[in-house]
């Protein structure tokens, strides 16, 4: 697993501090234009970026990657198992948790009574 360190270096910055206001940035960004929907190719890959970066992800994990694939995705490339990998076993069950895995910034388990 890498370190803060060696993730701020493989995303292009050189400190931690840099890499860091730079997340802030992006979440805000994100917050700001409601970009709050979940994105497979976030959520559903072992890694996405450029082709290089996603090939030294593929090579570094070795055996563990031996069955995914390099999938270009508009401009971005992911690692990722092939779509149907579990979805004839997995399908239904999949949908309803997706559905049920998300909670609303503004929604506070604590003021609900139980």
């Amino acid at each position: 697993m890498l370190d803060l360190q060696e993730l701020t270096a493989l995303c292009g910055f050189e400190k931690v501090g840099d890499f860091q206001k730079a997340h802030r940035d992006w979440v805000d960004e994100a917050l700001k234009h409601e970009m709050v929907a979940r994105e497979s190719r976030w959520s559903e890959a072992v890694a996405v970026g450029s082709l290089s970066f996603v090939n030294t992800v593929k090579s570094e994990l070795g055996f563990k990657a031996a069955h995914r694939e390099v999938i270009e995705q508009g401009e971005t490339y992911v690692l990722r198992e092939e779509s149907e990998a579990y979805r004839s076993n997995f399908a239904g069950e999949n949908e309803v948790l997706s559905s049920e895995n998300a909670r609303f910034w503004d929604e506070n388990p604590e003021d609900k009574a139980t």
